[in-house]
């Protein structure tokens, strides 16, 4: 705005000039507040953008030769656009290349963040029951899925499941908002596990990342006490997206996971008092297995109540209203009580009612007392 406010004054046309101007002023204006507003942005952004490398042009040919000058100008043009290229298009030529030559291995890992985005959205949808008409606006949704707030519209669309923020950000609900971005940045379980509870969804997407917050630890755990993450014992893996590189040669991650927010199913456990007591069972997630454990202490008396979200049979299916449990789990819980071990069989109304399962009664443990 300021090199066209400078240009005006020399300009033979300067009503054009003043016109280009106010609407590039009032749109670089909003697009420094709100990155939305690039695509208005982009119209008026590429006339400005001309002029200027003509000016550009024409000041270089008065002292170097016409070619010279021009090749000069896409030259500085080329350097400005290479970031764009280098963090958006590159991967996307890539893949259209790929997809040229037949080569799919770069559909199976995803090939771009959009791609992966989508790819995990259409497993979603496929992963969870159908929550009523989608097209018809008087259904109000069965359920929602919380998801990072910037693939709110993917999910809708994508995933056609309802969401409670999407990329609008806290103009549509500001408190709804506040509560999406609480379980998505607080380090504390208690914290992010009432912002599930205030949001009132039956699933939840976590994400991988550096940040030290709640929702990386469940991501990085499964939400399995181990590492030194404390299980929740409520929320149950149903999907993962497909694992990606993060760098040339680096560690692969799965970016993306879809818990469903359970009540869980109370395994009693007595023991001696103040006792170590760990339960486990395997889970197993597409071409995954998970060592998945719930640990906590007895209290005086000797008792504890080890919550756990997993059942131990097949229940529903995507089109059920109970729900699809996408990971299988092992024929019963294992709970380690000293140097005995406990079998403990869930059943799926065990865990969405929050039941409390005593372990099962076998000849060996009834003769043992």
């Amino acid at each position: 705005p300021l090199y066209f406010g400078i240009r005006i004054q020399s300009s033979r046309d300067r009503a054009s000039g003043v016109v280009l101007l106010v609407w590039l002023l009032a749109l670089t204006v909003l697009f420094w507040f709100q990155v939305r507003y690039g695509t208005d942005y982009t119209v008026v952004g590429c006339v400005a953008l001309a002029l200027v490398l003509g000016d550009l042009q024409r000041g270089l040919a008065r002292r170097l030769p016409a070619a010279t000058a021009m090749i000069a100008v896409a030259l500085v043009l080329a350097a400005g656009l290479y970031p764009t290229y280098a963090n958006f298009h590159k991967s996307g030529i890539r893949y259209a290349l790929a997809s040229l030559r037949t080569d799919t291995r770069l559909e199976a890992t995803g090939s771009t963040r959009f791609r992966q985005e989508s790819s995990f959205a259409e497993r979603v949808r496929q992963a969870t029951p159908d929550p009523g008409d989608f097209f018809d606006a008087s259904v109000k949704p069965a359920y929602g899925i919380l998801a990072p707030v910037t693939m709110g519209h993917l999910f809708v669309y994508k995933a056609r499941r309802a969401v409670p923020a999407n990329n609008i950000g806290n103009y549509l609900d500001a408190e709804i908002y506040r509560l999406a971005e609480e379980f998505y940045n607080d380090p504390d379980e208690k914290t992010a596990m009432h912002a599930l509870e205030r949001l009132g969804v039956r699933y939840v997407v976590t994400t991988s990342g550096g940040r030290k917050n709640w929702n990386s630890a469940v991501h990085a755990a499964n939400d399995s006490a181990v590492g030194g993450h404390a299980s929740s014992g409520r929320l149950r893996l149903v999907e993962i997206a497909n694992p990606q590189q993060r760098r040339r040669g680096g560690k692969t991650v799965v970016p993306y996971k879809l818990f469903e927010i359970v009540e869980g199913a109370r395994l009693a456990v007595r023991g001696a008092p103040n006792e170590r007591i760990s339960a486990r069972t395997k889970i197993q997630i597409r071409e995954e297995s998970i060592d998945y454990r719930v640990r906590g202490r007895t209290d005086a008396s000797g008792v504890i109540y080890l919550r756990v979200p997993y059942a131990n049979e097949e229940v529903g299916g995507r089109d059920s209203n109970e729900g699809f449990r996408g990971a299988a789990t092992a024929a019963v819980w294992k709970v380690e009580v000293g140097d005995q071990t406990h079998h403990y069989f869930v059943s799926e109304t065990d865990v969405r009612e929050g039941r409390t399962v005593e372990p099962i009664v076998t000849r060996d443990s009834s003769e043992d007392g």
